[in-house]
């Protein structure tokens, strides 16, 4: 078979072209709304250029659909672009063409990465032709013009391959795309119920003190809202940028060992299954035991809540991966989650003694808070 062949496939290519070019084109109809067409406005309009007279980053002219656009155009490609995985008749036939996985997958990657390029080049080419003809941009330069262009592509590649890499576990096109944005929040949400609730078990214990007022920046939604006021620096460049190249190659990896009966199953792999359920009963259990703990503000509706949470979350998740109602046969597995949790809380309890029982030497003590 020809090494062509493998490696290249033009019906693929064509097919992406026209069932997805669209997206690029209202990916750059919306660009082209939110910045030339900004400063068209302002340059014909004194009282227009006023209101742009302090702006002194592109990300603050139409931020909030600036940022929606972000979160919302890869996302949105990554569903389409990969939907055949999900797809029982699709999968089969894209996989029986003669190309290899990873040369389907690159195809794919590439001409995701080409919608979600050209549009901000061409944007960013537009702008600098603008920056000579119409001395409306005051303290925007050139430099910031192609700065901006550099972190929209980051972001956008960053968004895409999160999004790339819950395809490949996924089976179920809505699942891909719910599960994308939560992967977003995951990390820090977590940490921070998990702060929230020890407040309400441990004695003195203080959960703004752990958690830092920045911490909110790790949320690519959050750092992404702040763009106008704190840019992006180099280290959070890098960061983004390897967790970016991180995500392509772990998809690239997952997708090669991805069976293709797979798919229209919530969770791809059998072994991943048992960490979402769980996984979402935990998450439930935090957020139920934080809003009790707020309203109620006693350990009793505290347990409430977290036991109350805990089974919605756990039978919801089933429900999602048995795409069935029926699916309350599995209470045994709960009662052992539960187990599981209140024998932590119980080793908890027992070293939480020495953290209540600790006292500072008098000399370490600056000043102390009643409240």
């Amino acid at each position: 078979m020809p090494l062509k062949t493998l490696s290249f496939n033009q019906g693929v290519l064509f097919q992406n072209i026209r069932s997805l070019s669209w997206i690029g084109m209202i990916y750059f109809l919306v660009l082209l709304f939110l910045l030339p067409l900004q400063f068209v406005l302002a340059y014909n309009n004194e009282r227009y250029q006023y209101n742009y007279n302090f702006k002194d980053n592109l990300f603050a002219m139409m931020e909030p659909i600036q940022i929606f656009v972000i979160f919302i155009i890869p996302v949105l490609l990554a569903v389409l672009l990969f939907r055949y995985l999900h797809i029982k008749g699709s999968a089969d036939f894209f996989h029986s063409l003669p190309i290899k996985r990873e040369v389907m997958y690159v195809q794919h990657v590439i001409f995701g990465l080409f919608t979600l390029t050209i549009p901000v080049l061409v944007i960013g080419i537009i702008l600098t032709l603008f920056y000579d003809s119409l001395h409306v941009f005051n303290t925007i330069s050139v430099p910031e013009i192609w700065n901006w262009v550099g972190v929209t592509v980051l972001f956008n590649y960053f968004v895409f391959f999160t999004s790339a890499f819950v395809a490949m576990v996924t089976g179920i096109s809505a699942v891909h795309a719910i599960i994308s944005y939560i992967l977003f929040v995951l990390p820090v949400g977590v940490y921070v119920f998990s702060v929230l609730n020890l407040e309400y078990f441990l004695f003195g214990f203080s959960s703004q003190y752990y958690i830092n007022t920045n911490i909110e920046r790790l949320v690519p939604f959050v750092r992404a809202a702040d763009f106008s006021r704190i840019p992006l620096t180099g280290k959070e460049a890098l960061a983004y940028a390897t967790i970016t190249i991180v995500l392509a190659i772990l998809a690239l990896v997952i997708y090669k060992i991805r069976r293709i009966e797979s798919a229209q199953q919530a969770i791809a792999f059998q072994n991943l299954q048992p960490f979402f359920k769980y996984g979402v009963a935990f998450c439930c259990l935090l957020m139920g035991g934080f809003y009790f703990g707020e309203s109620q503000d006693q350990i009793e509706w505290v347990l409430f809540g977290m036991i109350a949470a805990s089974v919605i979350g756990f039978f919801a998740a089933e429900m999602v991966l048995q795409k069935t109602w029926r699916v309350f046969k599995e209470w045994k597995r709960f009662v052992y989650f539960l187990t599981g949790i209140a024998l932590l809380g119980f080793l908890f309890h027992l070293s939480s003694e020495k953290y209540e029982q600790n006292l500072p030497d008098l000399a370490d003590v600056n000043r102390v808070y009643l409240g």
